[in-house]
């Protein structure tokens, strides 16, 4: 039971990811990012294996985690990293930040998974 994969991105723009695993997350998780919309605050999906949660509050933050881990602290996981990113990133900053332009925040994505 762990957290896999984590990220936050401006649509379909990922702006910092982390993983302590190797594997392509990263195409999974583009195809998720491109079902997000702005009218549903919290959401998942399933793909095989392992549970997408999604926030969309401002950006996307959205984490990548095995079927048993607990639906409850994953949301509590991506309240708590938009929380710190936005300590460290205005809005407006945060809607003009190019691909990977954020990767200084992945120490906090690890730190919190």
């Amino acid at each position: 039971m762990s957290l896999i994969y984590s990220l936050v991105a401006r649509e379909d723009i990922i702006l910092v990811e982390f993983t302590p695993f190797s594997g392509n997350f990263v195409l999974t998780a583009q195809q998720i990012l491109k079902r997000c919309t702005a009218n549903r605050k919290y959401n998942k999906f399933s793909a095989g294996n392992y549970i997408f949660y999604i926030l969309y509050q401002d950006l996307i933050f959205l984490v990548m985690s095995d079927l048993k881990y607990s639906e409850r602290i994953a949301f509590k996981y991506l309240e708590n990293i938009h929380k710190l990113f936005f300590a460290t990133c205005s809005i407006q900053k945060a809607l003009t930040i190019q691909m990977y332009g954020a990767m200084d925040f992945a120490k906090d994505l690890r730190d919190n998974m």
